[in-house]
């Protein structure tokens, strides 16, 4: 596919200059996102489900005013995984107290017995950098590109990053959107996460359009080819996979 193809390398290079963005966007909006992610043992999915949704019943009660979404993975390596996020606007986000009496115990005690294992991560987004509008809300489905970067070229990354960032923004014939992040904690090693909203598995068909050869007939070949190195030389691995969103299984604080 076209558009996701040509994400990925964006956000590649996007990810790989993070730690140069750092000092000259100290302004840019972020979100910081707290993801744990669960895979139950085989059998225990609704039991795990059941105990999640008696866990959203104890933060309701205690009037806990921040939101949690749940994902569940529906392909690659780790199909069945529930990611369960919450995104916060300053790291200080993280020290949130849900008030919840017994909130870790039950945790322990009546979900973690029907885990095979867990993880948990966080992930920087910068929205300022992404183009993802209010209007989209909470997506029935997202694409996930995780992407496993060789260090040592950030300034050519940066070089890329501002080409074709603006290109993507500025040129209205590309109705894209997408996000960005860079794990901050719990990742493995230099990991830049693309994330790209579906409605549904119909929307993951290729729209025809050919970024590149947009890019080449504006910057020419010449420039078009060197960004395209910059970015792709970058990349030791990558693993790709989508999620669904769950939002019988989400918490969504009162109004």
């Amino acid at each position: 596919m076209k558009k996701r193809t040509i994400l990925i390398l964006m956000v590649c290079a996007l990810a790989a200059i993070a730690p140069v963005m750092a000092d000259n966007h100290e302004e840019k909006p972020t979100l910081i996102a707290m993801s744990h992610d669960v895979m139950p043992q085989a059998g225990h999915e609704l039991a795990f489900e059941g105990s999640l949704k008696k866990h959203w019943a104890l933060h309701k009660k205690a009037g806990d005013p921040q939101a949690w979404n749940t994902w569940v993975q529906l392909t690659g390596k780790k199909t069945g995984t529930y990611s369960i996020r919450a995104t916060f606007s300053g790291w200080e986000g993280l020290d949130h107290d849900p008030g919840v009496e017994g909130d870790i115990e039950d945790v322990m005690n009546n979900m973690m017995p029907h885990a095979k294992h867990n993880i948990t991560r966080v992930t920087k987004w910068d929205l300022n950098l992404s183009n993802w509008p209010e209007s989209i809300g909470t997506p029935n489905m997202v694409e996930l590109t995780v992407f496993h970067l060789k260090p040592g070229m950030e300034e050519g990354f940066f070089h890329a990053l501002g080409v074709i960032s603006e290109f993507l923004k500025g040129n209205d014939d590309i109705p894209w959107n997408w996000a960005w992040g860079i794990g901050v904690s719990g990742h493995d090693g230099g990991t830049a996460i693309l994330a790209i909203p579906h409605d549904n598995w119909a929307s993951f068909a290729d729209d025809g359009i050919n970024m590149w050869k947009m890019l080449e007939e504006a910057r020419g070949r010449i420039q078009t080819d060197a960004l395209m190195e910059a970015i792709t030389s970058a990349i030791k691995w990558q693993e790709n996979y989508a999620v669904m969103h769950r939002p019988d299984l989400s918490y969504v604080p009162a109004e």
